[in-house]
């Protein structure tokens, strides 16, 4: 389908945010990227709004405020999942992986970590093996930094299986640190000369990327912890300016904290003094730009979440019959098939598919307004009986679907269905209460078997149908495992 005006424009946005971003601008790219999530969004445009929570998720973290990031990454991953965006999905998957790994929390980084290798393998497909050996490298790293190095290297061997199978697959920058720190795990001091030589070309030759910011720090304190003194200068000295210069106060704040580090350990008593002296001046004023960042984000998150209430209202009402607010045929659809994509094959569902009895007459003999309320009252009654556990939708005109999963006793549903047919013929229409109605019925069973939405869809229509030819106001089943019709 070809992009809407209002997907054009998010993804103006969207790319204006992220050329902030990159700068290190942080009242830029929330303005941006606000805007962009204002847009109606269409669901096959829906990269573009994960793509903006992702990133603002980068944004509140590096601005201090983890609980602001995590709800993001969260909404990343959760509108992904609704539009079975799975690269999306994993990529956020990572992101909360990283975000638990720079806050301490291994146990969980790991747990994530494994959910996006699991979630790739399954589900990407060639053109995306980036991205499975990029959760793959994210946790090769933790295990280092935890020292599991033998863990490590099982995973390093299988990223070199996987980019032997498949070399078109690009590498993420955090391959080459991850080299560097089994060359220097198995005492290999050429290679981990030559691993490093690497990184300082990956940091300082090419242009600076904030999404690798934490790569960066990283390399700087592998760097420091080999004791490496000459390319840990020449690495500081690149991202001093960078680091110093942007708004992203927690990254800039770590920066510091790793040229103390190195001061300490390297530089002469005075000049770590000095260092010193002015990391305890910016850490008063950390406290007070801290603040006003967690001000600025609060602000910043309650816009961001009444856009999100608001979109999500949209899409909600974009997936509703306006008439009867049940789900239109669109939606009820791609809720159907999302489920049977992943039911169990010994499981047993009902496809109902059912009509108003005679509806043009109501319509040409009572009126529309008539049959308006004949639709608006068989819609109430269809709500008030399936409560819980059924897809109710409108498939438009005097046609309505049910979908019924998981059934436990097939006697009970039967049951309930004709109550529920009784219950609207004895419903009273017209000025006067003379008109009733009834309704046809087609129900299709998938008992212990696999089976698709069409199929489904069609054994109903043609019970459907037989119900008709029978009489009407009747209930006909159809199994699709016996390929057997009865009547009710």
């Amino acid at each position: 389908m070809e992009d809407t005006y209002e997907d054009k424009k998010a993804e103006v946005y969207l790319t204006q945010g992220e050329a902030f971003f990159q700068e290190g601008k942080y009242a830029g790219t929330i303005e941006q990227l606000s805007a962009c999530l204002k847009c109606r969004i269409s669901e096959e445009a829906g990269w573009i709004e994960c793509t903006a929570y992702n990133l603002l998720g980068d944004l509140f973290l590096f601005s201090g405020y983890e609980a602001a990031a995590m709800e993001n990454y969260l909404n990343a991953k959760q509108k992904a999942k609704d539009r079975q965006l799975f690269r999306q999905e994993i990529y956020a998957e990572i992101k909360i992986g990283l975000m638990y790994s720079d806050m301490g929390g291994q146990e969980e980084a790991l747990r994530h970590f494994d959910c996006a290798i699991e979630q790739a393998r399954q589900t990407l497909e060639n053109a995306d093996y980036e991205l499975l050996l990029a959760a793959y490298i994210q946790k090769a790293c933790l295990c280092c930094k935890m020292g599991g190095f033998a863990s490590a290297k099982s995973i390093f061997t299988t990223v070199d299986s996987i980019r032997n199978i498949h070399p078109s697959g690009g590498l993420p920058v955090k391959y080459k640190l991850l080299k560097a720190q089994l060359a220097r795990e198995n005492g290999d001091m050429d290679k981990l000369t030559d691993c490093i030589h690497e990184l300082l070309h990956i940091a300082m030759e090419e242009k600076f990327r904030m999404e690798y910011c934490r790569f960066y720090l990283d390399v700087c304190v592998f760097l420091l912890e080999c004791g490496r003194k000459n390319e840990m200068k020449q690495l500081l000295e690149a991202l001093e300016p960078i680091f110093t210069e942007m708004e992203f106060i927690s990254v800039e704040r770590r920066f510091l904290k790793i040229r103390l580090s190195y001061d300490k350990r390297f530089s002469s008593k005075k000049t770590y003094q000095e260092t010193c002296i002015r990391y305890m001046d910016q850490s008063d004023s950390y406290r007070g730009r801290l603040q006003e960042f967690r001000r600025k984000n609060i602000q910043s998150l309650d816009e961001l979440q009444q856009i999100r209430r608001e979109r999500d209202e949209y899409r909600e009402k974009s997936r509703r019959d306006l008439s009867t607010g049940l789900l239109n045929k669109a939606a009820i659809e791609e809720e159907i098939r999302s489920y049977m994509d992943s039911r169990s094959t010994k499981a047993m569902d009902a496809f109902v598919i059912l009509d108003i009895d005679n509806f043009k007459y109501v319509n040409d003999v009572y009126g529309h307004l008539i049959g308006d309320s004949v639709i608006l009252k068989l819609s109430r009654i269809m709500k008030e009986t399936y409560r819980k556990n059924a897809l109710l939708g409108r498939f438009g005109g005097d046609e309505f679907v049910i979908f019924i999963p998981n059934i436990k006793n097939v006697v009970s549903m039967e049951q309930k269905l004709e109550k529920f047919k009784e219950k609207f013929h004895r419903e009273k229409f017209g000025e006067s209460g003379d008109l009733c109605c009834s309704i046809s019925v087609g129900v299709s069973y998938n008992r212990e078997v696999s089976t698709s939405y069409e199929a489904l869809f069609e054994c109903a229509d043609e019970a459907l149908y037989k119900a008709k030819e029978y009489g009407k106001d009747r209930i006909a089943f159809y199994e699709i495992k016996e390929g057997l019709l009865k009547y009710l």
